[in-house]
């Protein structure tokens, strides 16, 4: 009966560990795709901007952040660099991802 009491509370503590670690799993992957879409809904802003597509920038973020169920928190167009910030619930706890597109900067001259 001991053996049997060992065993039952090792398959539990087991199994609590796998239910934490697929959480963490989720949250890693939920926090990779809210990345993902706040890089292309910058991309998408500074593409606006540059005129390469037609649109308004932050119109455009928006577009491509509601694909993604994931709120513009701010957009911000500085010339050609579109700067945007989304969030997106992970159950109850709110995540939130920042990415910056436009042109590469001029190359410096130190010389």
């Amino acid at each position: 009966m001991p053996g049997t009491a060992a065993t039952v509370g090792a398959i539990g503590a087991l199994a609590a560990l796998v239910a934490g670690l697929s959480v963490v799993g989720a949250a890693s992957v939920h926090a990779q795709r809210l990345s993902a879409a706040t890089d292309a809904a910058a991309l998408a802003a500074a593409d606006a901007a540059s005129g390469a597509v037609t649109g308004v920038p932050c119109e455009r973020a928006a577009q491509l952040a509601a694909t993604a169920s994931a709120e513009v928190v701010s957009c911000e167009v500085e010339g050609l660099i579109a700067t945007v910030r989304l969030s997106s619930a992970f159950g109850p706890f709110p995540a939130q991802a920042a990415a910056r597109a436009g042109p590469a900067p001029e190359p410096r001259d130190d010389g």
